[in-house]
């Protein structure tokens, strides 16, 4: 119930509008044909359930004819009743409690500050890794490639998340503790010098895998968008020893992804089978030579082209030589059939004739008997030829026979007969000459074929031979290519060179990065106004009993 109102809050009959309860008088009531009020009298001022005296406020007559002017709006309070009450008792709270409230509130302002004071700081050093497309990304490993390989497509993406996989793996983590030391991970060291050796920590003891979840925790990866940098964040309670966390941490990841992405041992393993592949080129090549040697070969093509040439001149030379020798052979058969006809001794007689025509007419028929035996080795007796000349043989014997003279007979050897045996014992030298050309030549030929069937036997073995060689060599240039790229690796190893850089080492941020002074300072004042508040209305309610507080949050909700 209002203090101005000396009515109960719940009747029925009275007006919206507050009076002065010291006024007696009736309500304001709109008549049907106009404005009508009765004048309220001024009495004495009579007293509130409280005994409270309100001043008396006299009235005045309002003339009907003239307007009423209209009402001011409501408040809120006005309308709502319950809110009034609410904010009515939060304003005496207020009045009433405002020491305890504002003793509330400073306490958690002083709490604030000193937790701001005495808070452990977080300090941030960042680092950035940039992979770039290097050897380790388009080469493939020395060993990889020995024997048959195909090619793989692989992306940027993948490359980078394989490279994040890889010094995010445990084992970096662990390096780091053992380099730097448990102790000095979990703060409670100091940080050593640069210099300083690794630590004995293992990681079966207790303080080191806390430090190891400790740094799990504390650094950060994450891969910027759009870009091929991986962005690297260690966190501690000191800012050198941050920088120091995460410097150690980028050289422990260069060298294990310069692990990962090489194999051990791979010049030793080219060295020795670069030796095993010369050994064994050394022993074909010896023992292709001691073949080529055994057969007088140095290439088997060339010398088969050789022996080709060989062959076929023998044939061309055994055709030839028989050739001559069947011509022999029958034109020494004709000779003798010649010989047959022709008598070996023949008559002369001295006659009174001169000895030179009759001499030169003997030689006329010698040598057309000779023609004729000619013609007879060619032709048959009834070729032309022949008919003529022995036409000419028969004229001229009967010129011979008319001018015969008286001459005396003597037996001497026909000149023609001497001539035919002459020309057939030269036939017969030659034939013999040829005969024995004929078995040269074949002899040779079946060298010549021994020899062409010896190196067809021994063929297959040098091309074995020459092909192992050749693969032998290949191999031994493959396996020099491969020990120079392994040597290279290994240069490149010791010189920690691999296609990750980093263009931003572990920064030094002197700057705390927690705890948020604004952030928590501003929360803490809002929370101890909050608290003063809650204080205040706490004290009012208890003051005036519980139930009376809840009944106006409930009215008011």
């Amino acid at each position: 119930m209002s203090v101005y109102d000396d009515r109960p809050p719940h009747d029925p009959g009275a007006d919206a509008r507050p009076v002065a309860s010291g006024v007696t008088g009736q309500p304001i009531h709109a008549a049907a044909g106009g404005n009508g009020f009765t004048p309220p009298t001024l009495g004495a001022a009579a007293p509130t359930e409280r005994g409270e005296r309100l001043t008396p406020v006299q009235t005045f007559p309002l003339d009907p004819a003239a307007p009423v002017a209209p009402a001011p709006p409501a408040l809120p309070s006005d309308r709502d009743p319950s809110v009034r009450g609410l904010v009515e008792f939060a304003i005496v709270a207020v009045r009433r409690h405002l020491g305890a409230g504002f003793a509330v509130g400073f306490l958690i302002c002083l709490l604030t500050a000193a937790y701001l004071y005495f808070a452990p700081r977080a300090y941030l050093s960042a680092a950035k890794l940039y992979v770039r497309l290097g050897r380790e990304s388009i080469t493939i490993d020395p060993t990889a490639s020995t024997g048959e390989t195909m090619q793989v497509a692989e992306s940027r993406e993948n490359q980078i998340n394989s490279v994040l996989e890889i010094i995010s793996s445990e084992n970096i983590y662990d390096e780091v503790v053992r380099r730097l030391g448990p102790d000095v991970v979990l703060g409670e060291a100091p940080v050593p010098p640069l210099d300083a050796p690794p630590t004995d920590s293992t990681a079966r003891s207790y303080i080191h895998r806390e430090a190891v979840k400790r740094l799990q925790k504390k650094i950060d990866l994450d891969v910027v968008k759009r870009s091929n940098i991986i962005w690297v964040t260690a966190e501690a309670g000191d800012p050198l020893l941050a920088q120091r966390i995460l410097q150690t941490f980028l050289d422990a990841s260069e060298q294990l992804y310069l692990d990962s992405t090489r194999s051990d041992g791979t010049v030793e393993l080219f060295v020795n089978e670069s030796k095993r592949v010369e050994q064994r080129y050394d022993q074909e090549a010896k023992g292709l030579a001691e073949v080529k040697s055994r057969i007088g070969v140095a290439s088997i093509d060339d010398r088969r082209k050789t022996l080709q040439e060989q062959l076929s001149k023998s044939e061309s030379d055994i055709d030839q030589a028989e050739a001559r020798l069947a011509k022999a052979e029958a034109t020494v058969d004709s000779l003798a059939e010649s010989l047959v006809n022709v008598d070996q001794f023949e008559m002369s007689r001295t006659s009174n004739q001169p000895q030179d025509a009759r001499g030169q007419a003997n030689r006329d028929v010698a040598k057309l008997q000779i023609k004729e035996q000619e013609l007879l080795a060619k032709y048959t007796e009834r070729h032309p030829s022949v008919v003529r000349v022995r036409e000419q043989i028969a004229r001229a014997n009967e010129l011979l026979a008319e001018a015969k003279a008286p001459e005396q007979e003597t037996a001497t050897i026909s000149p023609v007969w001497r001539t035919l045996e002459q020309d057939r014992q030269r036939q017969l030298a030659e034939i013999r000459a040829t005969k024995a050309e004929l078995a040269s030549l074949r002899s040779s030929r079946q060298a010549v074929r021994l020899r062409l069937s010896e190196l067809n036997d021994v063929e297959g073995e040098i091309a074995g031979r020459e092909e192992l060689l050749k693969v032998l060599r290949e191999t031994r240039a493959d396996y020099a290519e491969k020990l120079q790229q392994a040597r290279m690796d290994e240069v490149m190893a010791s010189q920690s060179l691999s296609d990750i850089s980093i263009p931003q080492p572990a920064t030094y941020q002197p700057k705390a990065i927690a705890p948020k002074k604004r952030l928590i300072a501003a929360a803490g004042v809002v929370f101890a106004a909050l608290a003063a508040l809650l204080t205040m209305l706490g004290l009012e309610g208890w003051d005036r009993g519980g139930g009376h507080l809840k009944s106006l949050i409930a009215n008011a909700a």
